[in-house]
């Protein structure tokens, strides 16, 4: 969660653009033709949602999209927040923002009935999600907009399905969809009401009914299930190829044990020295990581190297982590949780990771915060003879 001034306020189904982070190159993501990988709340499977890391690893991950949510504090400030309370699942109550706070503790009240001062003082990264990994979905209408009693919800700015025109709840949800312009009609398969989530059990309730399908065709809306049957025929011809082809597969590959173009493409990156500029960073992706590459000034030689390294957490000299000084090559993973740390950021002007605040200095060591070791250098060479650096 992070908070943004009042005047920019985005629409939560809006697409935005994440600009480059601080001091560091764009990471230029090319749009499929056919498909718009969105990755929602960012990286949620890599870490803490709703961050700038979060948005990093998106991108990162090869998301085209970045999609994400707002809540307006009570002092009235627009926070990146995907809840509309403070869950128990991901947060964590620190301390009160004043003395004798009568909200504290914070954790089940609406962010709209807390300022940005009370939101600041929770923890909502320590909790690890496990049951998240990356994923991502396309615009869509996902809810029915309604509470109990069919009363309205602040999903789809706060819609109430009784207000639109149709006999039963199908052909409204359809008509709820056209409003809003949704591009895809994507509803649950199974009703709140039901008492089984199995389909073939007794009593099962489903939500998606024909009528609902055909009322949002009629509206001319899409549905997951409009190119099904071409689906289940693509399937299966690549059913018949891939067991046709399998002969041949097995031969080939007990033919050879070498690594196949791919394999060597992820197993090293390389980049034209000449491209970074003195006092930059630039991030590379390698075997699915991001790379930082610093290209030192003179100053910043002589501060890594005149660094006490004895007395640091994780002792490491600048020397024993650089193969030229000038160059500083580093996995750009926080070792604390996995994020994404932020360049020429913190208290010792190296690399600042804003989940948890821990420190990194010129030569990529941990100085402060929770991190327990350095950044990591990962292997990588010089070839002086075309000027470039090989990672991997």
């Amino acid at each position: 969660m992070f908070p943004i001034p009042p005047a920019a306020i985005f629409a939560a189904s809006h697409v935005v653009a994440l600009a480059a982070l601080p001091a560091q190159e764009s990471i230029r993501v090319t749009p499929n033709r056919f498909y718009d990988v969105q990755a929602h709340r960012g990286g949620r499977g890599n870490t803490v949602e709703n961050t700038l890391p979060s948005f990093a690893w998106g991108l990162i991950d090869g998301a085209t999209t970045l999609e994400l949510d707002n809540g307006i504090t009570k002092d009235g400030y627009v926070v990146v927040w995907h809840d509309e309370e403070v869950t128990p699942e991901k947060c964590l109550d620190t301390f009160p923002a004043f003395p004798n706070d009568p909200d504290f503790p914070y954790i089940g009240k609406f962010i709209a009935n807390l300022t940005l001062a009370q939101l600041k003082t929770l923890d909502c990264g320590s909790k690890r999600q496990d049951n998240y990994r990356p994923y991502y979905f396309p615009l869509q209408l996902t809810d029915t907009a309604t509470g109990p009693g069919n009363t309205s919800t602040p999903w789809l700015a706060g819609l109430d399905l009784s207000a639109f025109p149709g006999p039963g709840l199908d052909q409204k949800v359809a008509q709820a969809a056209k409003y809003i312009r949704a591009d895809v009609l994507s509803p649950a398969a199974v009703s709140d009401y039901s008492p089984v989530n199995d389909p073939k059990a007794l009593g099962f309730i489903p939500f998606t009914t024909k009528a609902m399908v055909d009322e949002a065709h009629g509206l001319g809306a899409k549905s997951e299930a409009t190119n099904r049957g071409l689906s289940y025929f693509m399937i299966g011809s690549l059913g018949v190829l891939t067991a046709t082809a399998a002969k041949s597969t097995v031969t080939e590959f007990l033919s050879t044990m070498s690594a196949s173009a791919d394999v060597l493409a992820l197993a090293k990156v390389e980049i034209e020295l000449a491209s970074i500029p003195e006092g930059k960073n630039v991030i590379l992706k390698w075997r699915g990581k991001p790379v930082f590459i610093r290209h030192r000034t003179q100053e910043e030689i002589e501060e890594a190297r005149n660094t006490d390294w004895k007395a640091l957490r994780d002792p490491e000299s600048d020397e024993s982590r650089t193969k030229k000084p000038e160059w500083l090559v580093m996995l750009g993973v926080c070792t604390h949780l996995g994020c994404v740390p932020i360049g020429e950021a913190g208290d010792y002007g190296g690399w600042f990771c804003p989940c948890h605040g821990s420190h990194y200095d010129i030569s990529g060591r941990i100085r402060k915060g929770p991190a327990p070791l350095n950044l990591e250098i990962p292997q990588h060479d010089f070839n002086d003879a075309e000027g470039k650096l090989v990672v991997g």
